[in-house]
């Protein structure tokens, strides 16, 4: 549950990469408050991301694996706790965090904040949810304003909804998709789409990663399974020149990959069980989280292929730019040291293009001030049908260094407050 950096905001001005976002940091920053609060977000001050409150809660407590590595680091790389929507204290009727190590894919005392906290918040509130309906068309009326979505049940019976104001929350893959298969006579290319910037500049971090052997015992696997981070590397002026990125330590337990390893490797008996007491002591993982630009052509578009109700899967393009390259190359070189100051060995880098996804999807529904750039204005509003509003990460129009959870749940509060003040 990070806090995107101020700078983050004007990529362009700044650096002349990306885009500049219609709005600043300080505009969301009573947001970003108001978000953590609901959910309960612990974590440390020192993110670089300028507070006007304190934390809901202070961090969970850190693990002797995190506490190595900020010791033997120090001062060249500040190790930081994770923010996170972690209980680290009895909050909002939810208890603390108990060390249990799965917090994906699910925490199993609901000491994480989840959509499922959220569903039953809403449903308190009055909010009457419309279960197993998949919405497969936006209506507008001849005006522009938007009329009705359609959606079908289970068997495929189809049903109308009317209103006053329309939110779109399918979040950057299936929102665009939405708009696209809405087109109608009058706009051929899809709900809001006059700009035809609908599903284009679909971003997500790549992440390479180092595997090594720390001289330390650390025993990977008590407590929050991403636990803290290197968070200097975000910023700063080589931004024109190449991606910057977030290095974070993985907290997962070590026993199935390196019981795995050595059964492939033909290894048994009290071989096998002394070796995997070794690595699972001494195996660790520090991974990048990357950022990526804006690119028009990483998009996304219908397919040809049909699910079982007969819509269209979403195709995705998606590509990985010289930028974001460079800033491999430079974080490889980070990795080097990191596990030199481990007094590491064994190290196994991750293959060059071969880097994993992370879900952190932004883009395709680009908020900007100027229509013919953009899908949405700095509320959320579509620039072509005023009474459509769109939350989610796809507003998003940059993806910085860290999750995108908590800025599009800043946004959304930013946007419902804005609905509600008329």
């Amino acid at each position: 549950m990070w806090r995107y950096l101020p700078n983050d905001f004007r990529i362009r001005s700044l650096y002349d990469v990306g885009v500049d976002w219609p709005i600043t940091y300080d505009d969301l920053e009573p947001w970003y408050q108001e978000a953590e609060e609901k959910t309960g977000v612990n974590g440390s001050t020192d993110t670089g991301s300028p507070r006007t409150k304190p934390f809901p809660m202070e961090p969970v407590a850190e693990v002797w694996a995190m506490r190595r590595f900020r010791e033997r680091l120090a001062p060249e790389y500040p190790v930081v706790s994770n923010t996170a929507a972690r209980n680290s204290r009895p909050y909002d009727g939810r208890p603390a965090c108990c060390g249990a190590n799965n917090c994906q894919p699910i925490c199993p005392i609901d000491a994480q904040y989840t959509g499922g906290t959220a569903v039953a918040a809403a449903e308190r509130a009055g909010v009457v949810i419309q279960e197993n309906a998949v919405v497969y068309r936006i209506e507008a009326a001849p005006g522009g304003r938007i009329a009705a979505v359609h959606y079908f049940d289970p068997d495929r019976g189809s049903h109308r909804v009317t209103g006053e104001t329309f939110i779109l929350a399918a979040n950057g893959i299936e929102s665009p998709k939405l708009l696209l298969m809405s087109a109608d006579d009058a706009r051929p290319r899809g709900i809001s789409n006059s700009s035809d910037q609908v599903g284009r500049n679909l971003c997500d971090h790549p992440s390479a990663s180092l595997t090594f052997d720390a001289e330390d015992e650390l025993w990977l696997g008590r407590g929050p399974q991403s636990p803290s981070s290197i968070n200097t590397l975000r910023d700063g002026p080589w931004r024109s020149q190449h991606a910057p990125f977030r290095l974070d330590f993985t907290n997962i337990s070590q026993l199935r990959g390196a019981a795995e390893d050595l059964i492939a490797e033909g290894v048994y008996g009290p071989a096998f069980e002394r070796e995997l007491r070794r690595r699972a002591a001494h195996q660790c993982n520090v991974k990048n989280v990357i950022e990526v630009l804006p690119n028009p052509e990483n998009r996304v578009t219908l397919s040809d292929k049909k699910d079982a109700l007969g819509l269209p899967h979403p195709r995705v393009s998606y590509s990985i730019s010289d930028y974001v390259e460079r800033g491999m190359e430079v974080s490889v070189q980070h990795f080097a040291r990191i596990a030199e100051l481990m007094g590491g060995t064994n190290l196994r880098y991750t293959p060059k293009g071969e880097y994993a996804n992370n879900q952190h999807i932004t883009g395709t529904l680009g908020m900007g001030a100027d229509p013919a750039r953009s899908v949405v204005d700095g509320w959320g509003r579509a620039h072509d049908h005023e009474n459509l509003f769109m939350v989610g990460t796809g507003v998003m129009p940059t993806s910085a260094t860290v999750n995108s959870t908590l800025t599009a749940l800043a946004l959304a509060l930013r946007t419902a407050h804005h609905i509600e003040q008329g």
